[in-house]
């Protein structure tokens, strides 16, 4: 089985023939699609995706993107729409879904986030969290040890692995893996661009950039609730030699994303005080954070994308 990243659609191949045998799919807002688990003791497969609410007319933070572990029949693989797991419910506000891993003789999930940086333990009898556990930035892989005593999981933008106790579900160590080959404020930005862990960068945990442009590309949606016109999700790569941005053109700085991460993710933003408005005194230079945050986008030259993919694994 592959997941489609954009469509949420789950082809599935037969090894033997390497032709498609059937494609099922998860709907028509589901995207982000990262992994694809299998739960031999319940004939389950899971998906981790992300849900996008595109064509809501009156579009706040939370009504916008949704976290979710869609379920299929292992037997048919069809679509199990009353076990789905909507993360926002079973575990409080997340963002990005991940990865994930099956435990307890296949009555457990572990799920982690890769925007709000922490890992959701879900009882898979009820789809309610038994633990929410912070643990590093954006985290992209999760492994279990052999005898399933232990989780190993990869937080990506701080190079370094956690373990986890599996059975007192607590974090008992956390080690260095590698060293990330970029600058301390391109580092410090790219932290940023995908995190929903702070206030100051959204409400409730719940949308990052990354949402929308997962390692600077596009979600391939339009979305019908901006107040102007509705939008394309534009990717990123050479935004910084493009300005202005937008398709209404209203931001001519990149350091204007302070608005975004005000008005989209109901942050309270990078700067102190009140923003400027977007065609009026210049955001950069009143926030380290924020000049990181541009300094990091402005990297996605239009050459950038084999760059990015380098680093996606934080450093390889």
């Amino acid at each position: 089985m592959v997941s489609h990243f954009f469509s949420g659609q789950v082809p599935s191949i037969n090894p033997s023939t390497f032709s498609i045998s059937g494609v099922v799919s998860t709907g028509a807002g589901s995207g982000l699609s990262q992994s694809i688990l299998i739960n031999s003791v319940r004939s389950t497969v899971y998906l981790l995706q992300t849900c996008t609410n595109a064509t809501n007319t009156a579009m706040t933070f939370d009504t916008t993107v949704f976290p979710v572990v869609n379920v299929l029949n292992l037997d048919d693989l069809s679509l199990q729409s009353r076990q789905r797991i909507t993360i926002d419910t079973a575990a409080n506000p997340a963002s990005i879904s991940f990865d994930a891993a099956i435990f307890a003789n296949g009555d457990v999930i572990y799920v982690i986030h890769a925007g709000s940086d922490n890992r959701s333990v879900i009882d898979l009898n009820t789809n309610q969290a038994i633990a929410i556990i912070d643990v590093g930035s954006n985290l992209r892989g999760i492994a279990a040890s052999p005898d399933g005593s232990q989780l190993f999981i990869n937080n990506t933008l701080d190079g370094t692995l956690t373990f986890v106790d599996a059975r007192l579900l607590e974090v008992s160590d956390t080690i260095q893996i590698t060293d990330i080959p970029l600058d301390a404020e391109l580092l410090q930005g790219k932290k940023i661009f995908n995190s929903a862990d702070s206030p100051i960068l959204s409400n409730d945990n719940w949308i990052s950039c990354a949402a929308c442009h997962f390692d600077g590309g596009a979600d391939a949606r339009t979305w019908l609730g901006f107040p102007d016109r509705p939008r394309n999700t534009p990717e990123l790569f050479g935004v910084g030699e493009t300005l202005p941005i937008h398709w209404f053109g209203d931001l001519d700085e990149l350091a204007d994303v302070e608005l975004t991460i005000r008005d989209i993710q109901f942050g309270t933003g990078l700067v102190p005080g009140d923003a400027h408005d977007s065609l009026a005194e210049p955001h950069a230079g009143l926030s380290a954070d924020l000049d990181a945050l541009v300094a990091y986008m402005d990297s996605f030259g239009s050459t950038a994308f084999p760059v990015l993919c380098r680093h996606a694994s934080g450093g390889k």
